[in-house]
């Protein structure tokens, strides 16, 4: 059953604060918007300490189900990627790398329900299934 499976996305197009506490409660995401350009920005909700701030033009963001990593996904002036960070630590654990897939929005990003897998649907092309390194 996929139907609780969640993602966030924001645009410079989009200026309603998009906001979302992981699975556990102890992290927070949000897309942050300043003129044309935005960034996620994930937090602690216990002590406040920001995580990871990482931004480009247009992002998606979704956390695992057991909540130890978050996929964001950026569109920035030259290329579209897709990172998975693990938490608390808020380190890189896995990247496409740059002009992953063509398009000028950042790809939708899901984890799996037994967050294994992360699921990957650029603006053109077809839906990807990653396994989680």
């Amino acid at each position: 059953d996929y139907s609780f499976i969640r993602q966030r996305e924001g645009s410079s197009r989009v200026y309603d604060d998009v906001r979302e506490l992981s699975p556990d409660g102890l992290y927070s995401a949000n897309i942050s918007f300043d003129y044309g350009y935005n960034s996620v920005v994930v937090s602690d909700m216990v002590t406040g300490n920001e995580i990871i701030k990482i931004g480009g033009y247009n992002t998606a963001f979704a956390f695992s189900p057991d909540s130890k990593m978050i996929a964001v996904s950026l569109f920035t002036t030259y290329s579209n990627v897709v990172s998975i960070y693990g938490l608390p630590e808020g380190n890189e654990l896995f990247s496409t790398g740059s002009y992953f897939c063509e398009g000028d929005y950042a790809p939708k990003v899901a984890f799996s329900p037994d967050g294994k897998y992360v699921a990957i649907l650029p603006l053109y092309g077809y839906p990807q299934i990653w396994g989680i390194p």
